[in-house]
Protein backbone atom coordinates (compact mmCIF):
# COMPACT_ATOMS: atom_id res chain seq x y z
CA UNK A 1 0.00 0.00 0.00
CA UNK A 2 1.65 3.60 -0.63
CA UNK A 3 2.18 5.79 2.13
CA UNK A 4 -0.42 8.18 1.00
CA UNK A 5 -2.95 5.63 0.86
CA UNK A 6 -1.94 3.85 4.29
CA UNK A 7 -2.06 7.63 5.63
CA UNK A 8 -5.19 7.76 4.52
CA UNK A 9 -6.57 4.07 5.67
CA UNK A 10 -4.92 5.21 9.29
CA UNK A 11 -7.39 8.31 9.03
CA UNK A 12 -10.67 6.84 8.41
CA UNK A 13 -9.50 4.19 11.40
CA UNK A 14 -8.68 6.81 13.29
CA UNK A 15 -12.04 8.48 12.71
CA UNK A 16 -13.72 4.94 13.58
CA UNK A 17 -12.12 4.85 16.86
CA UNK A 18 -13.11 8.72 17.56
CA UNK A 19 -16.35 8.05 17.05
CA UNK A 20 -16.41 4.23 18.83
CA UNK A 21 -13.89 3.71 21.28
CA UNK A 22 -14.67 0.19 21.48
CA UNK A 23 -13.78 -0.12 18.23
CA UNK A 24 -10.61 -3.14 17.67
CA UNK A 25 -9.07 -0.58 15.48
CA UNK A 26 -7.35 1.18 17.99
CA UNK A 27 -4.38 -1.93 17.59
CA UNK A 28 -3.93 -1.05 14.39
CA UNK A 29 -4.03 2.31 14.72
CA UNK A 30 -1.63 2.15 17.41
CA UNK A 31 1.00 0.21 15.06
CA UNK A 32 0.65 2.75 12.60
CA UNK A 33 2.35 5.59 14.84
CA UNK A 34 4.90 3.31 16.37
CA UNK A 35 5.80 3.21 12.97
CA UNK A 36 5.61 6.93 13.03
CA UNK A 37 8.03 7.16 15.89
CA UNK A 38 4.71 8.44 17.46
CA UNK A 39 5.27 5.42 20.96
CA UNK A 40 3.90 7.56 23.54
CA UNK A 41 0.52 8.09 21.03
CA UNK A 42 0.43 4.38 20.83
CA UNK A 43 0.96 3.56 24.02
CA UNK A 44 -1.94 6.08 25.17
CA UNK A 45 -3.89 4.47 22.23
CA UNK A 46 -2.98 0.71 24.00
CA UNK A 47 -3.67 1.10 26.99
CA UNK A 48 -7.21 2.03 26.70
CA UNK A 49 -8.20 -0.42 23.93
CA UNK A 50 -6.55 -3.35 26.24
CA UNK A 51 -9.00 -2.25 28.98
CA UNK A 52 -11.73 -3.08 26.44
CA UNK A 53 -10.69 -5.91 24.74
CA UNK A 54 -8.44 -7.68 27.26
CA UNK A 55 -8.61 -10.94 25.12
CA UNK A 56 -7.32 -9.40 21.70
CA UNK A 57 -3.50 -11.19 21.58
CA UNK A 58 -2.60 -8.70 18.33
CA UNK A 59 -3.34 -6.14 21.13
CA UNK A 60 -1.36 -7.20 23.44
CA UNK A 61 1.75 -7.94 21.36
CA UNK A 62 1.84 -4.54 19.58
CA UNK A 63 1.44 -3.12 23.34
CA UNK A 64 4.42 -5.03 23.84
CA UNK A 65 6.59 -3.65 21.05
CA UNK A 66 5.28 -0.11 22.07
CA UNK A 67 6.72 -0.79 26.03
CA UNK A 68 9.76 -1.95 24.38
CA UNK A 69 10.40 0.40 22.17
CA UNK A 70 9.70 2.93 25.09
CA UNK A 71 12.44 1.37 26.82
CA UNK A 72 10.06 -0.74 29.41
CA UNK A 73 11.71 -4.47 28.50
CA UNK A 74 10.20 -6.68 31.12
CA UNK A 75 6.69 -4.86 30.84
CA UNK A 76 7.09 -5.53 27.00
CA UNK A 77 7.64 -8.66 27.22
CA UNK A 78 5.02 -9.63 29.89
CA UNK A 79 2.53 -8.30 27.33
CA UNK A 80 3.97 -9.98 24.45
CA UNK A 81 3.61 -13.34 26.39
CA UNK A 82 0.03 -12.14 27.32
CA UNK A 83 -0.81 -11.81 23.74
CA UNK A 84 0.84 -15.36 22.63
CA UNK A 85 -0.93 -16.92 25.29
CA UNK A 86 -3.82 -15.88 24.13
CA UNK A 87 -3.67 -17.42 20.78
CA UNK A 88 -2.15 -20.17 22.20
CA UNK A 89 1.08 -19.72 19.81
CA UNK A 90 4.52 -20.26 20.53
CA UNK A 91 6.08 -19.70 17.18
CA UNK A 92 4.10 -16.22 17.33
CA UNK A 93 6.05 -15.21 20.57
CA UNK A 94 9.35 -16.39 18.80
CA UNK A 95 8.77 -14.44 15.79
CA UNK A 96 8.49 -11.16 17.36
CA UNK A 97 11.12 -12.44 20.00
CA UNK A 98 13.83 -12.38 16.60
CA UNK A 99 12.48 -8.70 15.64
CA UNK A 100 12.36 -7.24 19.17
CA UNK A 101 16.23 -5.48 19.00
CA UNK A 102 14.73 -3.60 16.16
CA UNK A 103 12.47 -2.00 19.00
CA UNK A 104 14.40 -1.45 21.77
CA UNK A 105 16.26 1.76 22.01
CA UNK A 106 19.49 2.10 20.28
CA UNK A 107 22.72 0.15 21.83
CA UNK A 108 20.35 -2.12 23.89
CA UNK A 109 20.30 -5.66 22.59
CA UNK A 110 17.63 -7.97 24.02
CA UNK A 111 19.41 -10.35 26.69
CA UNK A 112 19.61 -13.87 26.73
CA UNK A 113 18.00 -14.27 30.24
CA UNK A 114 15.00 -12.47 28.42
CA UNK A 115 14.43 -15.22 26.16
CA UNK A 116 11.76 -17.51 26.56
CA UNK A 117 11.76 -20.94 26.34
CA UNK A 118 8.92 -22.73 23.66
CA UNK A 119 6.37 -23.01 26.30
CA UNK A 120 4.70 -19.96 26.60
CA UNK A 121 2.14 -21.30 29.11
CA UNK A 122 4.64 -22.53 31.75
CA UNK A 123 5.37 -18.28 31.87
CA UNK A 124 1.74 -17.69 33.20
CA UNK A 125 2.33 -17.37 36.45
CA UNK A 126 4.87 -14.74 35.85
CA UNK A 127 1.67 -12.57 34.57
CA UNK A 128 -1.20 -13.85 36.63
CA UNK A 129 -1.47 -14.72 39.43
CA UNK A 130 -3.77 -17.57 39.80
CA UNK A 131 -4.18 -17.33 43.87
CA UNK A 132 -5.45 -13.76 43.04
CA UNK A 133 -8.65 -12.72 43.87
CA UNK A 134 -10.59 -11.96 40.30
CA UNK A 135 -7.93 -13.83 38.06
CA UNK A 136 -10.78 -15.37 35.91
CA UNK A 137 -11.11 -12.41 34.27
CA UNK A 138 -7.39 -11.72 33.64
CA UNK A 139 -7.77 -14.44 31.69
CA UNK A 140 -10.98 -14.58 30.68
CA UNK A 141 -12.16 -11.40 30.20
CA UNK A 142 -14.89 -9.67 31.77
CA UNK A 143 -17.83 -10.40 28.77
CA UNK A 144 -16.81 -14.21 28.60
CA UNK A 145 -19.36 -17.28 28.24
CA UNK A 146 -19.50 -18.84 31.30
CA UNK A 147 -20.63 -22.56 31.12
CA UNK A 148 -19.55 -25.66 32.25
CA UNK A 149 -19.62 -27.23 28.53
CA UNK A 150 -17.11 -24.80 27.64
CA UNK A 151 -14.74 -25.52 31.18
CA UNK A 152 -15.01 -28.96 30.07
CA UNK A 153 -13.61 -28.26 26.60
CA UNK A 154 -11.06 -26.32 27.55
CA UNK A 155 -10.36 -29.07 29.78
CA UNK A 156 -10.31 -31.58 26.69
CA UNK A 157 -8.15 -28.95 24.65
CA UNK A 158 -5.45 -29.03 27.31
CA UNK A 159 -6.29 -25.02 27.83
CA UNK A 160 -6.00 -25.64 31.21
CA UNK A 161 -5.56 -22.18 32.73
CA UNK A 162 -8.99 -21.19 30.90
CA UNK A 163 -10.35 -24.67 31.94
CA UNK A 164 -9.19 -23.19 35.88
CA UNK A 165 -10.44 -19.58 35.23
CA UNK A 166 -13.99 -21.16 33.84
CA UNK A 167 -14.77 -23.78 36.81
CA UNK A 168 -13.42 -21.22 39.60
CA UNK A 169 -15.48 -18.83 37.96
CA UNK A 170 -18.58 -21.16 37.90
CA UNK A 171 -17.92 -22.08 41.84
CA UNK A 172 -18.46 -18.32 42.63
CA UNK A 173 -21.55 -17.70 40.37
CA UNK A 174 -23.58 -21.05 41.20
CA UNK A 175 -23.45 -21.27 45.13
CA UNK A 176 -25.68 -24.83 44.51
CA UNK A 177 -22.90 -26.58 42.90
CA UNK A 178 -19.93 -24.25 44.35
CA UNK A 179 -18.38 -27.48 46.28
CA UNK A 180 -18.38 -29.23 42.91
CA UNK A 181 -16.89 -26.77 40.16
CA UNK A 182 -14.50 -25.72 43.29
CA UNK A 183 -13.60 -29.65 43.47
CA UNK A 184 -13.26 -29.61 39.32
CA UNK A 185 -10.76 -26.11 39.74
CA UNK A 186 -8.48 -27.87 42.35
CA UNK A 187 -8.19 -31.02 39.85
CA UNK A 188 -7.31 -28.41 36.85
CA UNK A 189 -4.57 -26.99 39.21
CA UNK A 190 -3.22 -30.21 40.08
CA UNK A 191 -2.40 -30.43 35.94
CA UNK A 192 -1.09 -27.55 35.90
CA UNK A 193 1.27 -28.17 38.63
CA UNK A 194 2.04 -31.77 37.21
CA UNK A 195 3.21 -29.85 33.61
CA UNK A 196 5.46 -27.33 35.01
CA UNK A 197 7.85 -30.61 36.28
Amino acid sequence: MKSENKERFINKLSLVLEFNERSPFFARIAEFEILRDNTGDALSILEQGVKVHPNYPTAHIIYGLALIKNGSVDKGLEQMKKGTHLIDSDETLNHYLSLIDEYLPQGEGLKSEKRFDDNVESDIDDIIDLNEENFEERILGHDHIISETLAEIYLSQDNLYEALAMFSKLAKENPDKEKYFKGKADEVRVLISKNKR
